[in-house]
């Protein structure tokens, strides 16, 4: 067979195929069909979220990193004045020292617990002494470092609002207003 010869079995063979396929649609729908509606998903809760935020020329800003309560974001604009950004700083180590309370607190707890644990295993006097001994200096390790927490991170916010001040003293036209309550809140 000659190449022309093959060109007309392939045109004829495309002829075909496309009068097949064509003719189902050679008529319109009788009823139009409607694209499926369009639904629209709320966007989700952002995970970490700052809660506290300030506005600065006009413009409401997150206060704080993703992940800490820390101000950071205040670190900008706080660089012009370096009283303030010292406050920052302060304010930042003391949050971080926090971290130290709950080591603390948990080597309490594990006094309290072994006290208990140890005064079953002796009888009478001893097991009273054993448990004297170490629950009653826990539950005071404890509990005295979750107080101390609370209160320094209570009069450590004051860092914060003092840095704000220092800077609004310094930069009268370009203040920083914080929209959140410099306490702690259970």
């Amino acid at each position: 067979m000659s190449s022309h010869a093959i060109n007309r079995v392939w045109v004829s063979l495309l002829l075909i195929q496309t009068q097949a396929v064509a003719a189902p649609f050679s008529q319109p729908p009788s009823i139009p069909s409607t694209p499926p509606s369009l639904v629209r998903i709320p966007p989700k809760k952002k995970v970490f979220s700052c809660q506290r935020q300030y506005v600065y020329q006009g413009k409401l800003l997150e206060c704080d990193s993703n992940l800490n309560l820390d101000g950071e974001n205040l670190r900008p604009i706080l660089t012009e004045v370096p009283e303030a950004l010292s406050e920052l700083n302060l304010y930042q180590k003391n949050r971080r020292s926090t971290h130290k309370l709950a080591y603390i607190s948990t080597v309490g707890l594990a006094m309290v617990g072994l006290g208990f644990w140890l005064s079953n295993q002796y009888e009478g006097n001893k097991g009273i002494v054993i448990r004297n001994l170490l629950v009653i200096p826990g539950i005071a390790i404890g509990g005295g470092s979750l107080v101390y927490g609370f209160v320094l991170l209570n009069t450590n916010e004051h860092h914060l609002h003092k840095a704000v001040e220092l800077y609004n003293d310094a930069r009268p036209h370009k203040r920083i207003d914080l929209q959140f309550n410099l306490g702690i809140s259970f």
